[in-house]
């Protein structure tokens, strides 16, 4: 395991609580703690580090929202786009909800990611 962060968020995933007398390899305190005896982190440091991951989360939803903004992506016409689509048995709803599950299944990624950094790569 690589540096100090990453054996931290190791252990807010394992979650299993130490006892004993150590040091937290984050702050060097010594109160009640999370991970195994070869790595230990406080409880302090292990909240730290979820909401870290929480807030990386709102960072990348932000993220996307900024990507498409009015000044390059204008509002349609929607009265004449649905005309255009309904000539060609297309409809408009049909194309926002395709649109929505685009959107919200990458939204949902990037949250159960943040809760879930266990599941990484795995579904």
């Amino acid at each position: 395991m690589g540096s100090d962060k990453e054996k931290v968020k190791y252990n807010v995933q394992l979650g299993a609580f130490v006892s004993g007398t150590y040091a937290c390899i984050c702050c060097k305190c010594e109160a009640g703690f999370i991970g195994d005896k070869h790595c230990v982190v406080c409880y302090t440091c292990a909240l730290e580090t979820q909401v870290e991951q929480l807030k990386e989360a709102l960072g990348k939803i932000e993220q996307w929202v900024k990507a498409y903004p009015l000044s390059v992506f204008p509002e349609p016409d929607f009265t004449k786009a649905h005309l255009i689509l309904k000539e060609h048995n297309i409809s408009l709803d049909s194309i926002s909800a395709s649109n929505m599950r685009h959107v919200l299944k990458g939204v949902s990624g990037i949250v159960k990611l943040a809760l879930h950094p266990e599941q990484k790569g795995g579904g």
